[in-house]
């Protein structure tokens, strides 16, 4: 038999897989906060899952580790992207001033002083 904290995992782990497949930018806190949540349900399920295990356990075990392995790349993909999208907005920020004001970023070192004068 297989204790509920396993079931409970296997699907908080699940639910974080299909969060990490949102792309919908409108939605991106509400998701962050959602995988936040879920994130912390694991980690309250971690402490009951311990040893001694049975050997249907241990099956079920495997799996959850090869979906464990999974989710970390999809997590770590997840931020990456949000990482870029961040990094593209400041860029176009910038590039954005530098075609309001384009002579802000020149050096005004020194002065033209008209000696014929």
């Amino acid at each position: 038999m297989i204790r509920e904290a396993f079931v409970n995992w296997k699907r908080a782990t699940e639910n974080l897989l299909m969060l990490t497949k949102e792309k919908d930018e409108e939605k991106r806190d509400e998701t962050i906060e959602k995988i936040n949540q879920l994130l912390d349900v694991r980690d309250q399920l971690q402490g009951q899952i311990q040893a001694p295990f049975t050997d249907e356990e241990k099956v079920f075990g495997q799996e959850l580790i090869t979906m464990e392995a999974k989710l970390q790349h999809e997590l770590k993909n997840y931020m990456e992207n949000i990482r870029q999208e961040i990094s593209v907005s400041k860029s176009k920020g910038s590039h954005m001033k530098s075609y309001v004001n384009p002579y802000q970023s020149l050096a005004r070192d020194g002065a033209y002083y008209d000696t014929k004068q």
